[in-house]
C-alpha cells in the first residue's frame, strides 16, 4: 500500500504530493531498486527523485546508483516551477 508521508509534506510546506514507498512497488515500477545491496540485502531502493504532471507523465527522473549521492534539486525545482 503506498502512503503519503503527510507529516513531513507539513513539515516542509511543500504544495505538493510526496510519496512513502514502503513496500518498494513504486520503487520496483520505476527501475529504482537495488537487486543486491550492501551486506547482499535484497530489495533496497535507490536514491530517486521522479516529477509526475498532473496527468501521470513522468517529466523528471533521476535514479542514482551511489547511495551516497543525491538528486539534482535544483533540477527538481526547475521542472516543477515548468508545471505551474
Amino acid at each position: 500500500m503506498l502512503r503519503l508521508p503527510r507529516k513531513f509534506k507539513a513539515e516542509q510546506n511543500l504544495n505538493f504530493t510526496l510519496l512513502s514507498d514502503f513496500n518498494k512497488e513504486a520503487s520496483t515500477a520505476y527501475g529504482a531498486i537495488y537487486e543486491n545491496f550492501v551486506l547482499d540485502l535484497k530489495g533496497v531502493s535507490k536514491r530517486s527523485a521522479f516529477v509526475l504532471d498532473k496527468d501521470g507523465v513522468i517529466r523528471y527522473a533521476e535514479v542514482l546508483e551511489k547511495a551516497s549521492d543525491v538528486p539534482n534539486f535544483q533540477a527538481v525545482k526547475t521542472t516543477l516551477e515548468g508545471l505551474n
